[in-house]
């Protein structure tokens, strides 16, 4: 008879199938991928008026994830890193919202990062063709 049965410590299915998940979501979590380079906004002039701005930091999964999103789909962009350009951190401060990414198009504010809401955000200002249209 093994250890595990001898003690009566003997793990359920359901114990290796939550351990196989946690295993799972770890993998696709930290796989690598290859990240868009940073597009950093010029602190001496604004972004142009057509320009998406986000805010972000290096070490936020969500910012990159972003900045791949606008790269992979071609969206004009660029970027202010709140810990590394003065500029970030003075509008990270007068922000209201303390999450990031905060992806700003023309009058709209998105936090965080979704494609979905991205993607038909910029299809609404006319800066990327409707989801579904060809």
């Amino acid at each position: 008879m093994s250890d595990a049965h001898a003690n009566g410590r003997r793990f359920s299915p359901v114990w290796w199938l939550f351990a196989a998940f946690v295993v799972f979501v770890l993998f696709r979590e930290t796989r690598t991928q290859v990240n868009a380079q940073a597009r950093y906004c010029d602190d001496a002039s604004p972004p142009a008026a057509d320009q998406v701005m986000m805010l972000s930091a290096t070490w936020c999964t969500y910012c990159t994830k972003a900045r791949n999103w606008l790269v992979a789909n071609d969206i004009p962009y660029c970027e202010y890193d709140i810990e590394r350009s003065s500029t970030g951190a003075e509008r990270y401060a007068r922000s209201q919202v303390k999450v990031i990414p905060q992806i700003f198009i023309r009058d709209r504010l998105l936090v965080g990062f979704n494609a979905d809401e991205l993607e038909q955000t910029l299809a609404a200002h006319d800066l990327m063709p409707m989801p579904g249209a060809d």
